[in-house]
């Protein structure tokens, strides 16, 4: 196609969108023809959170930076849909990109909509079926008022015909693939330089094999017996295994407020991301709520206990790489799971690692 300028408004907010818009901003970087104007909400606001990742991950400095963290759900989205349609008036892209689940993927996709600036949705298609979930209600809408729907499985493409989606002939469906297959080959292959404390911890628990664990989801940190239930699960595992906790701000307070005692496991503050990389290969398994947290264990080649009763990634619970720890789920069972063979046989399950290509192609083709 004859190139023409094409001006993108990214919007993101939480470490996932980060470690994602890293890998396709590198790529956009290399097109000539593409103008990319970074909008970051404040989701992450603390340093540790958001400030290690854009500079260990090379990502480029938000022209603009919205207070909309520690904030409930409405209110975020509220602000920061508020702070997005001013910003959109003023910049004029030809279309916004916005990746995943969170309320700023929301509040950037219906500013964009009502203001007919065509919607690239990154991590398209993907259902929990659980409509308890605020990210799966952020899902659905999101995809209902996007332009392009970049899926990252066949299970997304499936889950959107279902739901009659193109809705409109407007809208276009791709698979192109898990843009975070990119952003671990890219950043796994580097020569990734962790800090001293980090690699002693690391050499420490090596020693005695440890598990990497997070967990930052309102539905397990917010109340106190779902939060002392869960420490219950995890001290029984402890026994088998150290556990090291990179501790999200959000869980370090509640277990204050609510006098728990998490002293079993190996608290260490928030991690970069080539960190958390190399804590996760050097790891017997990964304990998460994170969504991307089950993907970069997976890629990694390391089986996961998943801190919830769904997952949007059913592909891992299929091939037998995730597993979910409902209520009432034996620290026996999950710690026989850590201890099976990794199933290396569906790596190609979200592409081929190149979904950048694809979605930088599926823009130009929009445009054409």
């Amino acid at each position: 196609m004859e190139s023409k300028s094409i001006k993108i408004v990214t919007v993101i907010g939480a470490r996932p969108q980060f470690i994602k818009a890293a890998a396709l901003s590198h790529a956009l970087k290399e097109k000539t023809h593409f103008e990319e104007v970074i909008v970051h909400t404040g989701q992450h606001y603390d340093s540790n959170m958001s400030d290690i990742f854009f500079k260990q991950l090379n990502l480029p400095e938000p022209k603009y930076k919205l207070n909309c963290g520690s904030l409930g759900h409405g209110a975020m989205t509220g602000l920061a849909l508020k702070e997005i349609e001013t910003i959109l008036v003023n910049e004029k892209p030809n279309i916004l990109l916005v990746y995943g689940d969170t309320n700023a993927t929301l509040a950037g996709a219906l500013a964009a909509s009502k203001l007919h600036i065509p919607i690239i949705h990154i991590e398209s298609g993907l259902r929990s079926f659980d409509p308890l979930m605020p990210e799966e209600i952020n899902r659905v809408l999101t995809d209902s008022v996007s332009s392009i729907l970049c899926v990252p499985s066949q299970t997304g493409i499936e889950n959107l015909k279902r739901e009659g989606f193109p809705r409109y002939n407007t809208q276009e469906v791709i698979n192109t693939g898990d843009i975070q297959h990119d952003s671990t080959i890219l950043f796994s292959n580097l020569n990734l330089q962790v800090n001293n404390e980090l690699e002693e911890i690391i050499e420490d628990c090596k020693q005695t094999q440890y598990l990497v664990l997070t967990m930052h989801r309102p539905s397990n940190v917010d109340e106190k017996k779902k939060l002392a239930k869960i420490g219950e699960l995890l001290k029984k595992i402890s026994e088998k295994y150290r556990i090291i906790l990179p501790i999200h701000p959000r869980t370090r307070q509640r277990i204050k407020d609510f006098e728990l005692n998490f002293n079993f496991l190996d608290i260490i503050e928030p991690v970069g991301y080539t960190d958390m990389l190399n804590l996760i290969k050097n790891s017997s398994g990964v304990i998460t709520d994170s969504g991307g947290l089950q993907k970069e264990s997976y890629y990694l080649k390391k089986n996961t206990v998943v801190l919830r009763n769904s997952t949007e990634w059913i592909e891992l619970i299929s091939n037998n790489s995730s597993i979910l720890a409902n209520e009432g789920s034996s620290p026996e069972k999950l710690i026989l799971h850590l201890q099976k063979p990794v199933n290396n046989s569906t790596l190609n399950t979200y592409g081929d690692g190149k979904s950048s290509q694809k979605i930088i192609e599926a823009i130009e083709n929009f445009f054409a």
